[in-house]
C-alpha cells in the first residue's frame, strides 16, 4: 500500500514537472493536459492552477481559471500566493468593477480571518474601487474606512528635493508641530502647517492636489489617541522615499524612491497612553501622483482598535528612545524566497518571487530571479514574456526591444508575436496586411475583446463603414461594459443614425451601474452640445461631491457659472 501511494504521488508530481518540460518545448496543448491532471492532486493543485493561468495569459486569455480559486483558498499559505498574482484577471484583476469569480474571492479575503491582515486591508481598498467603477461612491467611501489607515492629516511644504537632496535635509519640521511654526520651502517661500479643506480619504493619501510640485519633499502629521500604552507596528507604503517619526522619534527611514503597496515597510513603534504625534516625510522626483499610506497594527497586521485621530495639534510627550529595530521583511517575499531555496527546480517559484518584487518596484531583484529561471528552462517563452514585462517596468526599452525580437524568433506563432505584428503593420499604415495577420491570429486563438477592437480599428482606417458598424454592434452586444464599444455605440447612434438623444442614452444607461472618466467627459460634452445644462450641472456636481479634493472639478463648476454670469456661485467654487 505504501509503495502504491508513493508511486501515485510521484506520478502526480511528474504531471506538474512534465508540464513545465512541455512548456519549454512549446507543446502547450500537452502541458495543459498534464496540468489538468495535476489539478486533482492537492500537493500540486495550486502550482498547476497558477501555471494554467500563465499559459492562458500567454495565449491572450485573462478570464477565470477553473479550480484556481478553490486551490488558493485550500492552501495553508493562501495569503502569500494571493499576493504576486493579485492583479491577474483570474484572481482579482486590475482596479475596476469585479467579475463573478473575482467577487467570490474578494468576499473570502474580507471575511476569512486566517488571511494576512495586509491582504484583508488591501481587499477593502479593492472593494472600494469596485464600488467606484459601479458608480456607487458612497459605498466606496464606507469601504475605504475599513482599510484601517490613518486619516486627518495636516501638510507642510513643498521643500526642495533636487536629485533627492531633500531626503536628508533638516527642514526643522520634526520638532515644530504648531500652527505658528514657519519653515523655508522651495524658492525660499515661507510655508506653514495647513489642514486641506478636503482630502481624498481613500485609505491612500494623494497630496499633489494640495502641494502641486512634481519633485519635492513634503511632510504630513496627524495625532493619534491611544487608550493605553502599547507596542505596535507602523506600516507604510507610497510613491517616494519615506521617513516616519512617532512622538518625534524616528522609527523608519527608506531613502530609495519606490512605488510600493500598502504595508510594504513595517517597523515596531511604541504608542504612549494619550495623544501621540505621527509625522511622515515623503520625498519624490518627477511625479504627479505622490502618495502614502500609514497603518498602525498588531503583529498580525490588523489595524489597532479604539484609536482616535485628530488633525489639530494635541499635547504629546516627545521621546528620545524610539524603537530602532530593522524593518520587517514583507511576508510574501520572505515566503517565496524560502520556497525558491527549498524547491530550486520548481520554475513557478521564481515567477512568483519576481512578481512579489515587481509589486514594489524591486526590478533588479525580479530580473535576477527570472534570469535564474531561464537558465533552468532555456527557451521558455512564458519566462521570456515575464522577463519582457520586468524590463518594461524597469524602463529598459532597449532590452525590451531585443527580447521581443528574440521571442518572435523563438515562438513566431505566439499570441504576443501576432499582437505586436498587427500593431507594427497598423503603425506603418499597412492595413490590408494587418487585417490578414489579425485573421490568422483569430483563427489560432479565437476572438476576444482585444481582437474585436483591433479589427474595428482596421475597418475604420480602411473606411469600411458597413463592416465597422456591424462589428461595433456585435462587440457592444458581447461586451456591454467595454468602454471602447460603448463609445463606438455612441458614435454610431450620433453620426450614422443621426440620433443624438439615443446616443446620450447609451452613455446614461452605462453610467447607471458603471463609472468611467472618459465616458463621463464625453457625456458632459454631449449635454452641453444639446443645451441640457441641468443634466450637465447635475453630473458635474456629483463628481465634485465625490472628488472635491481634486481642484479641477471646482474649476469646472466655477468656469460654468462664470460663463452663465452667475458670478456669486462662480466665486464660491473659486474660493473652494
Amino acid at each position: 500500500m505504501l509503495l502504491a501511494f508513493a508511486c501515485t504521488c510521484t506520478a502526480w508530481a511528474n504531471d506538474y514537472e512534465d508540464a513545465w518540460q512541455k512548456i519549454q518545448k512549446k507543446d502547450y496543448t500537452g502541458a495543459k493536459a498534464n496540468l489538468q491532471k495535476a489539478l486533482a492532486n492537492p500537493k500540486t493543485a495550486l502550482d498547476a492552477a497558477f501555471t494554467l493561468m500563465l499559459l492562458d495569459d500567454y495565449e491572450g486569455k485573462t478570464s477565470e481559471v477553473p479550480g484556481l480559486i478553490d486551490a488558493l483558498l485550500a492552501s495553508p499559505h493562501k495569503s502569500a500566493y494571493a499576493y504576486p498574482f493579485w492583479f491577474q484577471g483570474a484572481v482579482l484583476g486590475s482596479y475596476g468593477k469585479k467579475k463573478t469569480h473575482q467577487q467570490r474571492l474578494l468576499q473570502q479575503l474580507l471575511t476569512d480571518p486566517s488571511f494576512h491582515g495586509s491582504i484583508r486591508s488591501a481587499a477593502h481598498y479593492v472593494k472600494g474601487m469596485h464600488h467606484v467603477f459601479s458608480n456607487d461612491f458612497e459605498a466606496a467611501r464606507t469601504e475605504w474606512t475599513r482599510v484601517g489607515s490613518l486619516q486627518n492629516w495636516q501638510l507642510v511644504g513643498p521643500f526642495e528635493n533636487l536629485s533627492g537632496s531633500g531626503f536628508n535635509a533638516d527642514h526643522k519640521v520634526v520638532t515644530q508641530p504648531g500652527a505658528d511654526a514657519v519653515f523655508t520651502g522651495i524658492n525660499n517661500i515661507q510655508v506653514k502647517w495647513f489642514t486641506p479643506r478636503r482630502m481624498n480619504n481613500e485609505g491612500w493619501i494623494f497630496t499633489y492636489a494640495h502641494l502641486p510640485r512634481r519633485s519635492a519633499t513634503i511632510y504630513a502629521q496627524t495625532f493619534v489617541y491611544s487608550p493605553a500604552a502599547q507596542t505596535c507596528l507602523v506600516n507604510t507604503g507610497g510613491n517616494g522615499a519615506l521617513k516616519v517619526w512617532v512622538n518625534d522619534g524616528l522609527v523608519f527611514s527608506e531613502a530609495k524612491e519606490r512605488i510600493t503597496e500598502l504595508d510594504y515597510y513595517s517597523a515596531p513603534c511604541k504608542l504612549a497612553q494619550g495623544w501621540n504625534r505621527v509625522l511622515l516625510q515623503l520625498s519624490y522626483t518627477d511625479t504627479e501622483s505622490p502618495n502614502f499610506i500609514v497603518r498602525l497594527t498588531n503583529d498580525q497586521f490588523d489595524a489597532l482598535p479604539d484609536l482616535k485621530l485628530s488633525n489639530s495639534v494635541q499635547p504629546y510627550t516627545p521621546v528620545t528612545n524610539a524603537v530602532k529595530a530593522a524593518p520587517t521583511q514583507h511576508f510574501a517575499e520572505n515566503f517565496f524566497e524560502a520556497q525558491v531555496a527549498a524547491q530550486p527546480a520548481n520554475i513557478l517559484n521564481y515567477v512568483l518571487l519576481s512578481r512579489c518584487y515587481l509589486r514594489n518596484q524591486r526590478t533588479t531583484e525580479a530580473r535576477m530571479m527570472l534570469e535564474k529561471a531561464m537558465s533552468l528552462s532555456p527557451g521558455n517563452s512564458l519566462l521570456r514574456v515575464e522577463f519582457i514585462n520586468c524590463l518594461y517596468k524597469a524602463g529598459n526599452r532597449t532590452l525590451v526591444t531585443q527580447e521581443i525580437e528574440r521571442l518572435k524568433e523563438e515562438d513566431p506563432e505566439s499570441y504576443l508575436t501576432y499582437d505586436l505584428e498587427v500593431d507594427r503593420l497598423m503603425d506603418e499604415e499597412k492595413y490590408t496586411e494587418a487585417d490578414e495577420h489579425l485573421k490568422k491570429m483569430v483563427a489560432k486563438y479565437g476572438n476576444n475583446e482585444n481582437t474585436l477592437e483591433a479589427q474595428s480599428k482596421i475597418y475604420g482606417k480602411q473606411e469600411k463603414i458597413e463592416e465597422l458598424v456591424k462589428l461595433a454592434n456585435a462587440g457592444y452586444k458581447a461586451y456591454p461594459e467595454n468602454t471602447y464599444f460603448i463609445a463606438m455605440r455612441f458614435a454610431i447612434r450620433k453620426l450614422v443614425d443621426k440620433d443624438l438623444k439615443g446616443a446620450v442614452r447609451v452613455f446614461e444607461d452605462f453610467l447607471k451601474n458603471n463609472y468611467h472618466s472618459g465616458i463621463v467627459n464625453s457625456l458632459s460634452e454631449a449635454y452641453q452640445e444639446m443645451g441640457m445644462q441641468d443634466r450637465y450641472l447635475s453630473l458635474m456636481k456629483k463628481l465634485y461631491e465625490y472628488a472635491a479634493h481634486d481642484a479641477s472639478y471646482a474649476h469646472t463648476l466655477s468656469s460654468h457659472y462664470f460663463l452663465q454670469r452667475e458670478y456669486k456661485k462662480a466665486m464660491e467654487y473659486t474660493r473652494e
